[in-house]
């Protein structure tokens, strides 16, 4: 059936008919953007509400939230806000929510368990690069002190300093390449793979990088239950 046969079946409130014709079209649309898609899946969160599926309904909003359009992420907004208000949410939601959060504390309490060792590692890798920084600075305090020619001596530990310095600034992603391999088991992940399960989360990314008119960063996963989301580079286009 097409697609108009979903809106009008929806629009009449024979949202048992409309919810199969509308999810059918939303799996196989290309264009997640567009007017169209957007359109169903506003309908789908009608429908989802009329017949008691408030969990899809919440859903969908969560990620019309994030739309382009500013009149479907303001509608979506308040949607949302109605979906939580409802009596059916809290006696539907309340306790498998509660659960959700005492099983999501206890997991960050046994990750953060086994975090702890990799943070004294990755601190003790840190403070040696540190104390590379001060030896090298104390190299140029002796060549400055020792030297028949103190200015000939300045210019060799500026130069030494600037090359150091040079050569942490450039080399630094790549040693936190291989810090987070290490330490964490960084799984580098492609487009494709965040794209499938997060359309969203792309048409983010895309949008930013062609705002500030840089190349798409490189994309990692650390698998320890931590909320924290971070990024490192030397230069915009090299950003992990």
């Amino acid at each position: 059936m097409s697609l108009q046969a979903g809106f009008d079946a929806a629009k009449e409130g024979r949202y048992q008919e409309a919810i199969p014709i509308l999810e059918e079209y939303c799996r196989n649309c290309a264009e997640q953007g567009s007017a169209e898609y957007c359109t169903a899946q506003m309908w789908l969160v009608r429908g989802y509400k009329a017949t008691g599926e408030i969990g899809k309904a919440l859903i969908i909003c969560q990620r019309l939230m994030l739309s382009e359009h500013q009149k479907v992420s303001d509608w979506a907004g308040k949607m949302y806000q109605k979906l939580n208000e409802s009596p059916e949410t809290e006696t539907e939601t309340a306790e498998p929510v509660a659960t959700k959060k005492a099983v999501g504390a206890a997991g960050v309490k046994l990750a953060m368990a086994g975090v702890g060792g990799n943070l004294g590692l990755a601190s003790a890798v840190t403070m040696s690069l540190m104390s590379g920084m001060v030896l090298v600075l104390a190299l140029g305090i002796v060549l400055i002190a020792d030297s028949e020619n103190p200015i000939l001596g300045l210019g060799i530990a500026i130069a030494i300093t600037v090359l150091f310095n040079a050569a942490a600034f450039f080399l630094s992603p790549f040693l936190m390449d291989l810090t987070q391999n290490w330490l964490y088991k960084t799984r580098w992940v492609e487009l494709a793979e965040i794209e499938n399960l997060s359309p969203e989360t792309i048409r983010v990314i895309r949008r930013v990088c062609q705002q500030k008119k840089i190349k798409t960063p490189r994309l990692g996963i650390i698998e320890d239950q931590n909320p924290t989301a971070f990024t490192y580079g030397s230069l915009p286009n090299s950003a992990r």
